[in-house]
């Protein structure tokens, strides 16, 4: 009986010393975490993170360690469920930063994202965006309906000639992206019959225009109609000379008879 009454003491004794030095252990431990941590050890580091950081496990040689930080590193997402908060690996090959174990947000290079995968190439009907690095649908250009007919102009003026240019535009609904159908021409001009031939003030100028074109064709009539001087002294030289041949005929005609 008193062999096993000092049996039961020893174990409990034991047991006693054991959670004791386990308990000094803990604290000795949680002293030396790093930023973080709400229990830590020398060997493994972190197994118990501060509320909103995020328990990340990793290898070291033969050893996992622990830590606890903000933001998960590339090739690892965030993972929540209810207070547990933890940086799970990417699963998708070739993936720097993923949504979880099967969507990737963002590959390595040259890799693009497409459908939540990595892919060296976009399919036929996609196009790469650079800004993103990943493959997005093609769109083509698409435009509204012609303006109607601006004015007839010339000059930037709408009156003064007899012909000008009247413009009509359309607008650009969607602009295309890279493979995708070009847009086609935006403006269309034609040429048109101004409704006013004449500016204000104008008239009397044209009509003294006319009138002095009126003017040089008879001055030019005249001068067609009318002999130049060189023509008409030529013509005298001709009607004296044939003069001289009829008087000096004459002569002879006397001096026979």
């Amino acid at each position: 009986m008193i062999l096993s009454e000092l049996k039961l003491m020893f174990v409990l004794f034991l047991a006693i010393v054991v959670e004791t030095f386990a308990e000094a252990r803990y604290i000795r431990a949680t002293r030396t975490c790093t930023q973080g941590c709400l229990a830590c050890s020398t060997y493994n580091g972190c197994f118990a993170c501060k509320t909103h950081y995020y328990f990340l496990l990793y290898r070291s040689g033969m050893k996992q360690i622990g830590v606890c930080t903000h933001a998960c590193p590339t090739g690892y997402y965030h993972n929540r469920a209810d207070d547990y908060y933890r940086c799970s690996r990417c699963r998708i090959q070739n993936c720097d930063t993923c949504f979880d174990k099967n969507f990737c947000a963002l590959c390595e290079t040259p890799y693009l994202t497409h459908q939540g995968g990595c892919v060296l190439s976009c399919p036929p009907d996609m196009y790469e965006d650079v800004r993103t690095a990943a493959c997005k649908p093609k769109v083509d250009c698409t435009v509204a309906s012609w303006t109607p007919w601006g004015p007839c102009t010339k000059n930037s003026r709408t009156c003064g000639y007899k012909y000008g240019t009247e413009i009509r535009i359309r607008e650009i609904l969607t602009h295309p992206s890279p493979g995708g159908t070009p847009c086609p021409d935006l403006s269309e001009e034609r040429k048109c019959r101004m409704s006013v031939r004449y500016c204000p003030g104008q008239v009397a100028k044209s009509a003294n225009k006319i009138g002095k074109k009126k003017t040089n064709k008879t001055r030019d009539k005249q001068r067609i109609e009318e002999p130049m001087p060189s023509e008409r002294t030529s013509a005298t030289r001709r009607r004296r000379k044939k003069k001289r041949k009829l008087s000096s005929a004459d002569n002879e005609v006397e001096m026979d008879s």
